[in-house]
């Protein structure tokens, strides 16, 4: 039922479900000449944000972080 949840939505994010999406993230700030630091700043605060939130219907975690920087 967790891998459907990650497909259809409605599922608690974990810091598990960030770790990657946020790296990925960080990495993509840092290639567009944001301080390392202040890149680590971002995503640590998308992620307090979204930590323990439920994903929008037929909408991936990956998604979620990249409509919270908008």
């Amino acid at each position: 039922m967790g891998k459907f949840k990650n497909v259809v939505g409605d599922k608690q994010i974990t810091k598990e479900d960030l770790a990657e999406v946020l790296t990925d993230f960080k990495q993509k700030l840092m290639e567009k000449n944001v301080a390392q630091d202040v890149a680590v700043q971002i995503s640590e605060a998308v992620g307090a944000t979204l930590l323990e939130k439920k994903t929008k219907s037929f909408t991936s975690v990956h998604k979620t972080v990249k409509e919270a920087m908008k």
